[in-house]
């Protein structure tokens, strides 16, 4: 099974743009010209389905896709492709021990109100099924992913974020294969300090974001509710869980993931019923 996920319309490096072309290139070559048909059963992951110039923040790359070009790529697939919700998928390949080059599953990871209201109208003109991967402690929630909230910091009060990095001691990105360039306020962009506390503790991390956090302007909800979530079950949309807290599961100890995981499965099926969560994680 292969997965490929979805990509923005602004691409900031080669390897982007290349992804663009698969993401917007999709819906329009012919089936024959694909590399992806030469491959077995496919599973699209997105996840917001959105105009970048809707959200109050900028948004890295991969994670959105234009409406316009979300429907092209459905169109495209709903005329070429087998498209099969995922429990489908997976129980065709269990039974019969492989899937077609024409099955196809689309996923949407986090539980955006987007995937509520743009793309599930799409999907329903098109009779497509999916499948929505939700991270549970934000689903009916007025609150945001830490990276949501840097970004709308270097926005609105960059100099107190600098100010913060200062003071914990974070001044570059540790891992080899970024640049070691040094923070400054010359420099101090959403990529750099992104990467920067991707390699701090969790609680240094957590410590950053709680102090800025004040100094945010409040937002609209950019996630589902859980009305708005039962009102999709019944649209063919499966729901699984991507976690409670979208944690990082390598920063944690096996039991306190497994607590994570556990307390989303648990709140999925007393949400979801009479309907049943996917019995397939997502990350």
């Amino acid at each position: 099974m292969s997965v490929y996920k979805t990509t923005p319309d602004r691409p900031t490096s080669y390897r982007h743009k290349v992804k663009k072309v698969l993401a917007s290139g999709c819906a329009l070559l012919p089936k024959d010209k694909l590399k992806l048909h030469n491959l077995k059963a496919k599973v699209l992951m997105y996840h917001r389905v959105i105009d970048p110039e809707e959200i109050p923040w900028y948004t890295e790359p991969g994670m959105y896709t234009r409406p316009e070009t979300f429907e092209m790529q459905v169109d495209f697939l709903s005329k070429n492709y087998n498209i099969l919700s995922l429990d489908q998928l997976v129980k065709k390949i269990i039974s019969q021990g492989s899937a077609s080059a024409e099955d196809i599953a689309i996923t949407f990871d986090d539980g955006w109100l987007d995937n509520f209201t743009i793309a599930a109208p799409i999907l329903k003109k098109y009779k497509a099924p999916a499948a929505i991967f939700l991270a549970t402690d934000f689903i009916g929630e007025n609150n945001l992913f830490w990276s949501d909230k840097i970004a709308l910091a270097i926005q609105h009060c960059r100099e107190d974020l600098f100010e913060l990095f200062e003071n914990h001691g974070i001044f570059t990105p540790r891992r080899a294969k970024h640049s070691l360039t040094v923070l400054t306020k010359d420099n101090f962009n959403f990529e750099k300090s992104f990467l920067a506390l991707k390699t701090v503790s969790p609680e240094t991390r957590s410590a950053i974001v709680e102090e800025i956090s004040n100094s945010l302007p409040k937002q609209e909800r950019q996630f589902m509710n859980w009305s708005e979530v039962n009102e999709l079950a019944l649209q063919n949309i499966s729901f699984g869980s991507h976690t409670s807290s979208h944690c990082y599961a390598t920063e944690m100890s096996g039991p306190k993931f497994l607590e994570d995981l556990s307390a989303s499965f648990s709140l999925l099926k007393e949400k979801l019923n009479p309907n049943l969560p996917l019995e397939i994680f997502c990350y």
